[in-house]
Order: structure tokens, then sequence, then C-alpha cells
């Protein structure tokens, strides 16, 4: 039983409160943030080298209403680790509204060898925001 209601007549509410699970569902298909966390907390899953200096990474995110935009704390903020361990800039190069597709690009990473992002030791402030704003 779910926010049960008491009501005097004999005319049934308009408003019904909803499951705190549908509340955040529904909130997510507009704005999602990953981090910030703690230094050298891992960011985004196991990504692979699509060249010397960059690491794509695929994020699953929650369900949007539309294709989302990307944004980060700072570039500087996170460390690409896969061969050296070196400072990444970063940017969005593709999304759905499912998922989204960061390239960091570093230096040191091995062609075709998976790599990872943390966050820069020196900082905890490394954040990925997604939004589906309109």
């Amino acid at each position: 039983l779910w926010e049960p209601q008491c009501v005097i007549g004999s005319t049934a509410p308009t408003y019904v409160a909803r499951n705190p699970q549908q509340e955040l569902a529904l909130c997510q298909r507009y704005y999602y943030q990953l981090g910030p966390y703690g230094a050298s907390r891992m960011m985004a899953p196991i990504g692979m080298a699509v060249a010397t200096t960059i690491g794509r990474f695929t994020l699953p995110i929650p369900p949007m209403r539309d294709t989302p935009t990307v944004t980060f704390s700072s570039g500087t903020d996170f460390r690409i680790n896969g061969g050296s361990d070196t400072s990444a800039a970063v940017q969005g190069s593709g999304s759905t509204p499912g998922m989204v597709v960061l390239d960091f690009t570093g230096a040191g990473l091995t062609l075709g060898n998976a790599c990872f992002i943390t966050n820069d030791q020196d900082t905890t402030n490394a954040a990925i925001y997604v939004s589906a704003e309109l």
C-alpha cells in the first residue's frame, strides 16, 4: 500500500502520489550526473584506445527523452590510464537517449588496448553532466 489518502466526499482527488522509483525515473529523463567522487575513483566503464592519444568510452545512461548534451566539470579533472597515466582532455563524440560516447585525449595509449578513466588525483571535482532539457 503506497500513500493511502482519506478523502471527504464522494469525488476522488485529482492528485495521486507516484512511488519514489517512478519519480526518479522521470527526473532522469531530463538530467543525469556522474560524479564528483573522491580521488582515484573510476569514472567510466573500460574503454578502448582508438588512437595513441584517444581513449573512447561508451557510458550507458538512464533512458532520456531526447538525445542529450554532455558537459564536464573540466577536462583536466580526469586522467586516462592505459599504459601511462596522463591528464586527459574530454569531449562528447556522440550520444543517443540511452548512451553517451566520450573521447578522452591523453598520451601513451596503445591502439586497440583497453584503458580507463579516473579523477585526477589532485582534484575531487571530476564530473560528467548529461542533460536532455529542450
